[in-house]
């Protein structure tokens, strides 16, 4: 650059950076879709497949009904039994052979998380009904996943 107005690179980074940093951020749920697209970039993170499922006698939960479903993916199996009394839906986990991960219940209108205890227990209350699957995560990455089951 020639004239008045000659800077130095780092002058023009500067100048730039203080732009960007002006500009309107991207909104949280946009951050949180572009994260999670890079869970499935690993081919390894497989898809949890049903090998049993059974209706539940909630006979403590009056009006209620309850199913129970096993998931496995590799050496992994994944029992989540779900309670569902009018709108309220409790489910309840455990992974065998125990082991701590994260899980995720990923839902149309949004993401709860909680972490396995040294059981390999999970639980969630008061879920929404409707389309619902379980993302489980380690420190390493996905671990798997099991399809989408209507709660």
């Amino acid at each position: 650059m020639t004239g008045s107005d000659d800077m130095t690179d780092d002058e023009l980074l500067q100048r730039l950076s203080a732009m960007l940093d002006g500009a309107d951020p991207a909104p949280p749920q946009v951050v949180e879709a572009a994260l999670a697209a890079f869970d499935w970039r690993d081919m390894d993170a497989q898809l949890a497949h049903l090998t049993d499922s059974t209706a539940l006698a909630t006979a403590e939960v009056r009006g209620g009904y309850g199913v129970l479903r096993t998931y496995r993916v590799n050496d992994l199996d994944i029992d989540i039994e779900v309670t569902i009394d009018g709108r309220h839906v409790t489910v309840l986990g455990q992974l065998a052979p125990a082991r701590q991960v994260q899980v995720r219940a990923e839902q149309p209108g949004g993401v709860r998380a909680t972490v396995t205890d040294t059981w390999g227990r999970f639980a969630f209350d008061g879920l929404s009904p409707g389309p619902t699957r379980f993302a489980l995560h380690d420190g390493t990455g996905p671990v798997g996943t099991t399809p989408w089951m209507v709660l």
